[in-house]
């Protein structure tokens, strides 16, 4: 129901091309952490989603943007093989990518996983696949970013840094709330540390 959903939201409003704007995670369009970001990306792996919409026989909308879907924290590109299959039935290709240390993609260097730093990865791989060229008449390509959860601010922060890619973006399960944290966040003490490492996510199924 919710690929439904969000398909359907896309299918019809895609060609209002619109731009996210956030308080809290607005910054200057290429500042100097996207700078840096680019000269350290990672290839991420990419779920090409185009040949479920090639099967699908399904018409394709005119000049519809490719939709670029990025996963959530401890998940991967094929969580939205659902999402894309509907897609595909409604005239929308798409394609998903797995963030750096998830799925089939590299980690990297353990250092580099900020919003910036992932915005970045995400724009080497969709330029990779080829969905940001220079078409006809010299226009260039644009995207659809839907992203979720984390995700969610990775496709936030993209839109900051390049908001010329984007035909829209979709946010889902996420908000863009600024939120205070304790003075010793980024620098726990030992105990803190070591409770972290302990932490287990398994459960009795």
């Amino acid at each position: 129901a919710a690929a439904a959903s969000a398909a359907g939201a896309l299918a019809s409003s895609w060609a209002s091309p619109r731009r996210l704007a956030c308080e809290a995670s607005a910054v200057a369009p290429r500042d100097a952490a996207a700078l840096k970001a680019e000269t350290s990306v990672v290839d991420l792996a990419i779920q090409d989603y185009r040949e479920q919409f090639r099967q699908a026989g399904a018409a394709s909308l005119p000049s519809a943007p490719v939709v670029v879907l990025v996963h959530g924290l401890d998940s991967w590109s094929g969580t939205w093989q659902l999402t894309a299959k509907e897609l595909a039935s409604r005239g929308l290709a798409s394609v998903a990518v797995d963030l750096r240390g998830h799925g089939r993609s590299p980690l990297g260097d353990p250092s580099d996983f900020s919003p910036a730093q992932l915005a970045a990865d995400v724009r080497a791989a969709v330029r990779r696949a080829g969905l940001l060229e220079v078409g006809e008449g010299g226009r260039r390509e644009r995207i659809v970013l839907v992203g979720h959860s984390m995700g969610g601010k990775i496709a936030m922060r993209y839109a900051a840094d390049y908001p010329g890619d984007l035909a829209a973006v979709v946010i889902e399960d996420m908000d863009c709330t600024s939120r205070s944290y304790p003075e010793d966040y980024m620098n726990p003490p030992p105990e803190e540390m070591e409770r972290k490492r302990r932490f287990d996510r398994s459960f009795p199924s």
